[in-house]
Formats: structure tokens, C-alpha cells, sequence
């Protein structure tokens, strides 16, 4: 409701109406007098009025919609940047994995030594097992007592890349002679790394 009339100085010197659904007046921030905020300037001092509202905030929903508008750009940016990374990722496990392909641990016939084959080339561990296996086999009396790494020596020189055959040598092997005693024997296992099995294994003084 409208409030009464009172004989009030203040309210002669600035009028107001009581309307339903009026604008709210602003006040003038040089002169401080009521001004309807579409006006372009204030009618008592003829300060701008639109500027002052856009310093104050005026354009505050066209900020929120610029911010979302670059975070939005923002998460793109990330996510490109994470699956280019990932596709490097995997570009170069396949690289990494052509390249090991055509290394020793892969391939003996592309170690240089015996001493790459022995310590690099990844399927010696099946080496020493199956001389393990075939020389225990020769034994006469009884089981052999082998190292926990049987046969992890072998004959030095650069012949077995090129022959195929590698000589891989035990000589703390203890096989039991024909009074029951254990006696140490240098096992020498001639194993062919392109068959991948042992042609032969001797015993040596």
C-alpha cells in the first residue's frame, strides 16, 4: 500500500509514486538524487547513469557467461592434450617394441659375444634347465646336487652367434660315484640355441 500523506520537506523535494510494478530508482553516485536506471544520465547533475551501472556490475551476467565460455574451452584443450599424449604413449610402446625385436634379448643371432647371449638373451633361462635336465639324466648312481643356478657359466669367445650352439658349463655339480660318495664334476652342456635343445653334455676332469 501506499504510504500517507505526511507534510514531509523530503518528499516534496523528491517525489515519488507509489505504482505497482514501478522500477526501483537508483541513486545518482555524483549527486545522489533518485534517477530511474534507463536513464542515460542523471537530470539533476547530468552524470551518466548507464556507465555507472555497467562499473557496478551491470554486465556481471555477461561475465559468468565469458567464464564458462573459456572453461569450457579449457576442458577441451585438456582433453586433447591428454589423448594426444596417449596416442604418443602408445606410438611408442610399438616403437619400443620393433626395436626390441631386432635386439639380442630377443634374437641371439643378434648378440655380437657368447657373454650377450648368456646374460642378455632372454630365453637362456630354458638353456640352463634343459642341461640341468639332460645331464642329470647321465647320472649312474643315484640323483645329482646341482647349484640353485646350475649353469649359469659358460665358454667364453663370439663363436656362438654364429654357430648356434652356445656351451653352457656347471663345475660345482656333485654326482654320486659308485661308493656312494658325492663328488664334484665341471659339467660342460653343448645346447643349440636354434632348436632350442641340448645336443650333448660331458663331464670334465
Amino acid at each position: 500500500m501506499c504510504p500517507m500523506f505526511r507534510p514531509n520537506l523530503a518528499i516534496y523535494a523528491r517525489p515519488r509514486q507509489c505504482l505497482v510494478g514501478q522500477m526501483a530508482l537508483i541513486k545518482c553516485p555524483q549527486c545522489g538524487h533518485d534517477v530511474s536506471p534507463q536513464a542515460e544520465s542523471c537530470p539533476s547533475c547530468g552524470h551518466p547513469i548507464a556507465e555507472s551501472i555497467d562499473r557496478r556490475g551491470g554486465g556481471s551476467g555477461c561475465g559468468i557467461v565469458f567464464g564458462i565460455v573459456l572453461l569450457l574451452i579449457g576442458v577441451f584443450v585438456i582433453l586433447a592434450l591428454f589423448d594426444n599424449n596417449s596416442a604418443q604413449k602408445k606410438e611408442g610402446t610399438v616403437q619400443t617394441n620393433e626395436a626390441d625385436a631386432s635386439t639380442c634379448k630377443v634374437d641371439w643371432s643378434k648378440c655380437k659375444t657368447n657373454s650377450d647371449i648368456a646374460n642378455d638373451y632372454e630365453e637362456i633361462t630354458s638353456a640352463q634347465v634343459a642341461c640341468k635336465f639332460y645331464a642329470s639324466k647321465l647320472a649312474k648312481y643315484g640323483e645329482p646336487k646341482w647349484p640353485w643356478l646350475s649353469f649359469s657359466h659358460f665358454t667364453p669367445g663370439d663363436d656362438a652367434p654364429r654357430t648356434g650352439v652356445l656351451h653352457l658349463r656347471e663345475p660345482d655339480a656333485q654326482f654320486q660315484n659308485q661308493f656312494g660318495a658325492m663328488a664334484h664334476v665341471d659339467v660342460d652342456c653343448s645346447y643349440n640355441l636354434k632348436d632350442k635343445k641340448v645336443l650333448d653334455a660331458i663331464f670334465l676332469p
